[in-house]
Order: C-alpha cells, then sequence, then structure tokens
C-alpha cells in the first residue's frame, strides 16, 4: 500500500513538472516570435523612411514643365521587403494631380508633393504605410 502511495505521489508530481515545462517552452516561443516581427516591423518602418528620401530625391531630378511627372517607384534593394513609392501632386500639370495648377487659389500649396510609400514584407505578413506631404 505504502509503495503504490509513493508511486501514485510520483507520477503527479512528473505530470505537474512536464506541465510547467511545456507551458514555459511555449511562453519563450511566442516572446521569440514576437521579437522577431517587432523587429521586422521596425526595420520597415525604416526602410519607408528611406524610400520616402530617395523619392523626394527622384521628384526633384524631374521636369515638370512638359506634363511628364513621376507616377510609381519600385525599390527592390531587401532581400525581405517589397517597397512602392507612388507620387501624386498638388500644383502641377500631370496627369496624376490632385489639385492641378489652375485650380490652386494660393501660391503655398504650389509644388507640393503627396508620396505614399507601401512596404510589405515577402514572407511574413508585415506591411507598412507610410504618407507624406513635402515640397521638392
Amino acid at each position: 500500500m505504502r509503495r503504490s502511495f509513493t508511486l501514485l505521489l510520483s507520477i503527479t508530481l512528473l505530470i505537474i513538472f512536464s506541465s510547467i515545462v511545456s507551458i514555459t517552452l511555449s511562453i519563450s516561443s511566442e516572446t521569440a516570435q514576437t521579437t522577431s516581427k517587432v523587429h521586422l516591423f521596425n526595420r520597415a518602418k525604416l526602410l519607408g523612411r528611406s524610400a520616402t528620401e530617395v523619392g523626394l530625391l527622384a521628384v526633384g531630378g524631374y521636369n515638370f514643365k512638359d506634363g511628364n511627372c513621376l507616377e510609381k517607384l519600385n525599390l527592390n534593394g531587401d532581400d525581405l521587403f517589397t517597397v512602392e513609392v507612388y507620387f501624386n501632386y498638388i500644383g502641377y500639370n500631370c496627369k496624376n494631380s490632385i489639385i492641378k495648377d489652375s485650380e490652386l487659389k494660393f501660391n503655398d500649396s504650389n509644388g507640393t508633393v503627396l508620396i505614399d510609400v507601401f512596404v510589405e514584407s515577402k514572407a511574413n505578413n508585415i506591411r507598412f504605410h507610410r504618407r507624406t506631404f513635402q515640397k521638392p
């Protein structure tokens, strides 16, 4: 009787300890996944900021007098992310202008560019969007 009670107690303790170990392992794996996703999201934010600056440089080199305006820019310098930059203009006579030059009431808004940057990861489900109003 005493040996069977000891056996039953040791089996119960073994089950309790194995449950605690499995819960600890699952929590640590979730923490590692969360840390990885936070790192990738911060990387996407930095890539979006850099893409905005590259877009501003690209727009600054265009001649807007003939109506030939930059519409889209694809940046694929990274293995993990795809970056697309879209441009809309305020105060230019382009086909992708939001407000044409003749529709402006104030000259302060003339020559403003609306830059939309979309960063998407190729493997994970991470998306980042940044919108910027800027004068080139």
